[in-house]
Order: C-alpha cells, then structure tokens, then sequence
C-alpha cells in the first residue's frame, strides 16, 4: 500500500480504505507490501538480481550469497570514474538495499550454512544450474 497524499486527505491504500486527516498521527512506518519476506540470493548474473531489486523495492529483505571471488559484476568494467576500487555502476544498482554474505560452497561448513540460510527464508532465488548444485 502507498501512502498519497491528496488535498487536505490522505488516502492510505488503493481502494481508499482508509482515509485520514493530514493532522492525524503518521501512518505506521512500513507499508510495503512484501514487508517481512525474506529472499535468499544466490544468483550472478542479470535476472535473478534484477528479480531480488524489484523484491526489495516493494519491502522485501534480501540477502545475497556471493562465493569467495565475489560477484562477477562487481569486477565490470567501470566507465567515467577515476576510483576503480569501487563496485561497478551495475553492481551497485542491482544489489541497492541489499545485505550480503560471502559463503564458500566448497566445504561442507559452507553448505551447513547455506542450508540454515535457505530454511529460514520465505524465498529462494537461484540461476545456477543443477549441476552447479551437487
């Protein structure tokens, strides 16, 4: 649900379920509709970190899995900017308002780890193929 301010009312919600005088105490902080959701991140390329974005800007928390090297995209090429110890353009905008975590999925404390990670969230994005799995 948005919160719009319109005129001298606001409406909270689509449906205008709910309407409000400006001077009436604030609407609670998160209105978010996947509020709540958490979202375990185990992807590198492009569409599933555009998916966990477009999660996170509705109100999902999202933590990404990155292996020891880091994300491919964190290395891309950086155009423009003199400092290229920070993270691509492209990087940054595809993992804004995300936490991370680095795992190493060669050991089995890893995939311990992982498994806990994975149990625990309400959503599990993934682009490896089953192969990469095992």
């Amino acid at each position: 649900m948005v919160w719009f301010p319109i005129g001298r009312i606001s409406v909270i919600g689509s449906a205008a379920d709910t309407v409000r005088r400006v001077n009436d105490p604030e609407p609670p902080e998160d209105l978010s509709p996947l509020s709540g959701l958490s979202v375990v991140e185990m992807g590198s390329g492009v569409v599933v970190p555009y998916v966990a974005k477009m999660l996170v800007d509705c109100g999902a928390t999202v933590l990404k899995v990155e292996s020891p090297d880091g994300d491919p995209y964190r290395q891309r090429p950086h155009q423009n900017s003199e400092n290229l110890d920070e993270d691509s353009a492209w990087f940054r905008y595809l993992n804004a308002g995300k936490s991370s975590c680095v795992i190493d999925l060669e050991g089995s404390a890893g995939r311990v780890e992982l498994a806990s990670l994975v149990a625990s969230a309400a959503l599990v994005l993934d682009d490896h193929s089953p192969l990469e799995a095992r």
